[in-house]
């Protein structure tokens, strides 16, 4: 515990002297992880809202027509399990 006050003494020292160098270094360490942790957090919001659009919207925009034109060639065939039911049943009409 007394560990802890010598060096938050020491770090409100380097704010209160006239060590102009040790306050520069001090600032840009602090406006660095600023931007950093800015940067990360952005990052994981891109990374997020990038899944959400090919999982959730694309998937939902595409339309029977285009899983045909995609898919249905002439000759072609598909096994489709429960089909009497749910998914299946939608896919097979």
């Amino acid at each position: 515990m007394a560990d802890d006050k010598i060096y938050l003494k020491m770090f409100i020292d380097i704010f209160s002297s006239e060590n102009t160098k040790a306050k520069g270094f001090i600032e840009f360490l602090i406006y660095f992880m600023f931007f950093y942790g800015c940067y990360c957090v952005l990052h994981k919001v891109w990374r997020f809202m990038k899944i959400l659009w090919q999982h959730l919207l694309r998937g939902c925009c595409k339309s029977k027509a285009h899983m045909y034109e995609k898919y249905g060639r002439a000759g072609s065939w598909a096994l489709v399990t429960g089909g009497s039911d749910g998914i299946g049943l939608e896919m097979c009409n």
